[in-house]
C-alpha cells in the first residue's frame, strides 16, 4: 500500500482475515452433509470473529493515537 503506509500493519490482518473467510466457507461446503462437523465449523467460526476484533482493538488504537499526534 504505497499510497497508505500507515495502514500497513492492517492490511496484514485483512488479508489473513480474507484468507481465512474463504478457507471456512470452503470446508463448510465440503462437510456440510455432516451435522457433527458443521457445529464445530459454526463454533470455530465465532471463536475466529472473535478473537479478531479482539486483535483489531490495538490496531484501532494505534491508528487513533498515531492520527491525534497528527493534529
Amino acid at each position: 500500500m504505497p499510497s497508505h503506509p500507515e495502514l500497513k500493519d492492517v492490511a496484514g490482518y485483512g488479508r489473513f482475515l480474507l484468507y481465512l473467510i474463504f478457507l471456512l466457507i470452503a470446508i463448510a461446503i465440503i462437510v456440510q452433509p455432516f451435522t457433527n462437523v458443521t457445529s464445530i465449523i459454526y463454533a470455530f467460526s465465532w471463536g475466529l470473529a472473535i478473537a479478531f476484533a479482539l486483535a483489531v482493538i490495538p490496531l484501532a488504537y494505534l491508528l487513533v493515537k498515531r492520527i491525534a499526534k497528527e493534529i
